[in-house]
């Protein structure tokens, strides 16, 4: 912007300086002239001089730090302990009630039925469910009544072969086979075998007796008889031998 005007200034300048030779050279070599031939002169126009518009440069800003305000953090207070302490009354919960199972007559009459056979015998439960069935209960009350009568079939199937064994002698294969029979698992049949207390030599000797006393049999056909019950062979020979059986071999 300042050489602008400075531009203009020499500029002004000089057009004044040849304005001042002109007037100079007219008045020392003045021609005659004619009025006539005389131009008129013409009006010079002035000049505009421009006035160059001075622009402030702006002064560099000074920042002022930005004052962050402290806050101040007041302590808490100290709660303070009271010696006594209000007692808080203590809610009473009521019992929750529970919900009362209704059954009907049939599951009633066969929950009964259930108690009285458990009481005086032993049954598996496949075997319970049959006989609660030939009492005239349904199937669907046979089950509802074993299902929610607290039974131990293992127990049932023990006092099973204790029963046997005052009747009847079995060997221990036989045993299983008769337990299984009655609707007991094999695992149960197979508690009730092994509980049982059985001498099953014994067993051997007292059916090999039974067999002699009702007719007469070899020892070849004696061994053979006690073996189908599912005595051992050293359990049938054993009993051949307590029998007296020694010349038919």
């Amino acid at each position: 912007m300042r050489k602008e005007f400075c531009f203009m200034l020499m500029l002004l300048m000089s057009s004044t300086l040849i304005g001042c030779n002109n007037s100079d050279n007219n008045t020392v070599n003045p021609t005659p002239t004619s009025i006539e031939s005389q131009k008129p002169i013409e009006s010079i126009k002035p000049i505009t001089t421009v006035t160059p518009t001075v622009v402030p440069t702006p002064s560099p800003t000074t920042l002022s730090p930005t004052v962050v305000p402290t806050q101040t953090i007041s302590p808490s207070p100290t709660p303070t302990l009271n010696s006594t302490k209000t007692p808080q009354a203590t809610k009473s919960l009521a019992p929750t009630p529970q919900p009362t199972l209704t059954i009907t007559l049939g599951q009633e009459r066969a929950l009964k039925l259930v108690a009285e056979y458990i009481q005086y015998s032993s049954f598996s439960r496949q075997g319970l469910i049959d006989q609660l069935q030939y009492e005239s209960v349904t199937y669907e009350d046979a089950i509802y009544a074993v299902d929610n009568t607290d039974i131990d079939w293992n127990d049932q199937a023990l006092k099973s072969a204790k029963s046997y064994l005052k009747f009847s002698a079995f060997s221990y294969e036989g045993m299983l086979n008769q337990l299984v029979f009655e609707g007991f698992s094999v695992e149960e049949a197979k508690y009730g075998a092994d509980s049982c207390g059985a001498n099953w030599d014994e067993k051997a000797i007292r059916q090999a007796k039974n067999y002699i006393s009702m007719k007469y049999l070899s020892r070849a056909e004696l061994i053979e008889q006690l073996e189908f019950e599912g005595f051992t062979t050293e359990q049938a020979n054993s009993a051949a031998d307590a029998c007296n059986l020694y010349d038919n071999i």
